[in-house]
């Protein structure tokens, strides 16, 4: 007879898994010797998609209830699916957790970033108009080139997935394939270059530099064919709308400005937007949105459609840097700011939502996230690129309270926050489990003059001054003594740091036998024991006897003598 088993799945998610080589190379002398290996943190997002395309071939309609709950184990990280298949849970997608810094011999800062348009590999330009070319699955160094005279201040790819155009701080434009070879150098401009982007059919681009003025291009000829003018100061920041021949720009004036590509002129509206010069701007996939950020410590998002803020979000201690939408989760962004932090926030959310404080010593001048989403790379004044990736189960979950107050570790932590109690110590007890000690509600004072019933426990707990909880209950001493032969199947009173009154005990050994029935009707085990009467403020003692019970064992078996008719009580005397 064969055993039909089920099969084994394979190991379609490494989320963190070392390349190990062990090659052997021949020596002068002729003689092998092994190479030590090599550990690299890898983050692969193949695997992902495939539990996606698996699970749609059984769920077509992919609704967020349809998915399977993941466990808080590092197993689980084999269940996980990209974050377009948690578009209705955008806080499973904050990439938070810290992966790799990556540093090339070069002291400039990174102050331009992208990924290649299939995701295989992060490119980051430097102040000394250097390209750095790194793995984006090991995070280790590929290639560099010296592709500026100056500082590099964009890089961006075509929507085809055919060009890469960037711009320098010399107010140059190049155009190059996507082996890194240069084919075009554009004198574009008379001062620095701070925004390029393209239009959706890739026929035109638009450039914003500091000389105030923006220009939009033709892509194949390499000329210009409308200059728009009417800032009053440096442009920091321009964008393309996604469908639309509509362009976007904001300035050091502190405004934000529409304009037609089309027929150049004045601008079609301006929007007053912060109270210090703007560092960002950034469209939506939507065509709906505009994000901006500002020196003013402040991220906006904007509706065009009523040519309105629509959020504003307050929480960087500094000037804003940057600001970005995610790829995949359409209310979600990102911002970065000149202490190095970067904050997580969602439009229908108010309030910070995950943040990382001093991701990078310095500011933070540029951010891109993975074309998939899983991941995030920040460049800054350190000279570092560091690449951020999603929570996985199992890991460590740092939430925002509400007021902003402190951060919660534990779960056990925000109930007791919820309660008024003191937080642990971080870093106690198990990982994975949680602190050593959960807090509960014998931490607590419970009246201990009188006894507590399962009714009261609300009243005690509200008790005190200002409604708070009483001081912390000292340690139990030993149980009370019970004489013999008084009550031998009634437990003696549990201590007052015990659970309440009147829950369910297991019988002890000697409670159990032949015959014995929990549930059943006749002599038995006392199952359980209402709260007995204060008397003076202390505990009485035990209960009187009682002649209908079980005896003990004796000679290794249960007695079970007659009952006898009841009466009425005798006296002891």
């Amino acid at each position: 007879m064969s055993h039909a088993y089920p099969p084994i799945p394979a190991n379609r998610q490494l989320v963190v898994r070392p390349d190990q080589i062990h090659a052997k190379e021949p020596n002068v002398e002729g003689e092998r010797t092994e190479q030590a290996a090599v550990h690299r943190r890898t983050l692969d997002w193949s695997g992902p998609y495939v539990n996606l395309l698996q699970r749609r071939q059984s769920q077509p309609s992919c609704r967020w209830f349809d998915h399977k709950p993941l466990q808080p184990t590092a197993a689980s990280a084999l269940e996980i699916l990209p974050p377009c298949g948690y578009a209705d849970q955008p806080g499973s997608s904050f990439c938070t957790t810290f992966v790799h810094s990556s540093r090339f011999k070069s002291r400039g800062s990174i102050t331009a970033l992208t990924w290649t348009p299939e995701g295989k590999r992060c490119l980051s330009g430097t102040s000394n108009g250097e390209f750095t070319l790194w793995n984006g699955s090991t995070f280790h160094f590929e290639t560099q080139l010296q592709a500026h005279e100056a500082g590099v201040r964009n890089m961006v790819f075509t929507h085809n997935e055919t060009w890469l155009v960037t711009s320098d701080a010399g107010g140059r434009v190049k155009y190059w394939k996507l082996n890194l070879e240069l084919v075009k150098v554009i004198p574009a401009h008379n001062d620095g270059i701070q925004g390029v982007a393209f239009s959706c059919t890739d026929l035109k681009f638009v450039t914003g530099s500091d000389d105030s003025t923006l220009k939009v291009w033709d892509f194949a000829t390499a000329t210009s064919s409308s200059t728009l003018t009417g800032h009053g100061g440096d442009v920091k920041a321009c964008d393309w709308h996604p469908t639309k021949s509509l362009v976007a720009s904001g300035s050091k004036d502190t405004l934000i400005k529409l304009w037609d590509a089309r027929v150049g002129g004045e601008a079609l509206h301006t929007l007053h937007a912060h109270r210090a010069p703007l560092s960002s701007l950034q469209w939506h996939r939507n065509g709906r949105w505009l994000l901006s950020s500002g020196r003013d410590h402040i991220v906006k998002v904007w509706d065009v459609r009523m040519l309105q803020e629509l959020v504003t979000c307050k929480g960087h201690p500094r000037d804003v840097a940057t600001a970005i939408w995610h790829p995949c989760v359409e209310e979600a962004f990102v911002s970065g700011d000149y202490d190095g932090n970067m904050m997580h926030w969602l439009i229908s959310q108010p309030g910070v939502q995950a943040e990382v404080k001093a991701g990078h010593q310095g500011q933070i001048w540029a951010l891109a996230y993975h074309p998939v989403g899983h991941c995030l790379s920040s460049g800054g004044y350190d000279g570092q690129v560091r690449f951020w990736c999603r929570t996985r189960p199992g890991d460590a979950w740092l939430d925002r309270a509400p007021n902003d107050a402190h951060i919660l570790n534990t779960p056990a932590d925000a109930m007791a926050t919820g309660m008024g109690m003191p937080l642990g110590k971080p870093g106690e007890g198990i990982p994975g489990i949680g602190d050593a000690e959960a807090p509960t509600l014998a931490h607590f004072d419970m009246n201990p003059g009188a006894a507590a019933g399962p009714d009261d426990i609300s009243s005690q707990l509200l008790a005190g001054p200002g409604g708070a909880l009483g001081p912390p209950r000292p340690p139990a001493g030993p149980p009370p003594f019970v004489p013999r032969g008084k009550c031998h199947s009634a437990p003696p009173p549990p201590p007052l740091n015990s659970p309440p009154y009147g829950a369910m005990r297991a019988p002890g050994p000697h409670m159990q036998g032949p015959g014995y029935r929990p549930d059943g009707p006749g002599p038995g085990p006392m199952r359980a024991m209402g709260p007995p009467p204060s008397v003076g403020g202390r505990m009485p003692g035990p209960p009187p006897p009682m002649g209908n019970v079980r005896p003990p064992f004796a000679g290794g078996r249960m007695v079970n003598p007659p009952r006898p008719p009841p009466g009425p009580p005798q006296n002891s005397s």
